[in-house]
């Protein structure tokens, strides 16, 4: 049951952000593209929801052996190269200049934080409690990662 709702998070955050690019920022671009047809925008959401949910499934792997608090340190690792190339491919620029970005290691560090609390109260019988934080923490995350794949506004000369 777990899996399943992690695929159907997942999968609704991936919808949501392709029609939010579509409308909002890059309207023109990519799988935001109204030229864009069905089964790419499909086989596109798979193609960048399947290594999250990895990563997801590697750290919950690792926490129950190493404790969740050294495994985060592995999903900030992994949750930051996701985000680095999501921004690089989005912005058409180098996703290793997204490593060391200010704004791309606030988000990821809010996605990680939010991770781990959610699995601390889980294991605690606070389900609802570490729900509500990871939603806090991945509503910050989507807030500003949102903001940073915005794009830049050419000068008027």
């Amino acid at each position: 049951m777990a899996n399943t709702l992690l695929w159907v998070g997942f999968l609704i955050e991936r919808i949501a952000v392709i029609l939010w690019l579509r409308t909002v920022h890059r309207p023109e671009e990519g799988l935001a593209s109204p030229k864009t047809s069905f089964i790419k925008i499909i086989l596109g959401i798979i193609a960048i929801t399947l290594p999250e949910l990895v990563i997801w499934a590697i750290w919950l792997y690792l926490a129950e052996g190493m404790g969740y608090l050294l495994a985060g340190v592995v999903l900030a690792i992994l949750m930051l190269g996701e985000h680095s190339v999501e921004l690089g491919l989005v912005k058409k620029k180098n996703p290793l200049s997204f490593l060391t970005h200010p704004p791309t290691l606030f988000f990821t560090a809010m996605e990680v934080l939010g991770a781990i609390v959610w699995l601390h109260f889980v294991r605690n019988d606070q389900a609802m409690l570490g729900g509500a934080l990871l939603f806090i923490g991945l509503a910050i995350e989507h807030i500003i990662e949102g903001g940073a794949l915005k794009p830049q506004e050419t000068e008027q000369t």
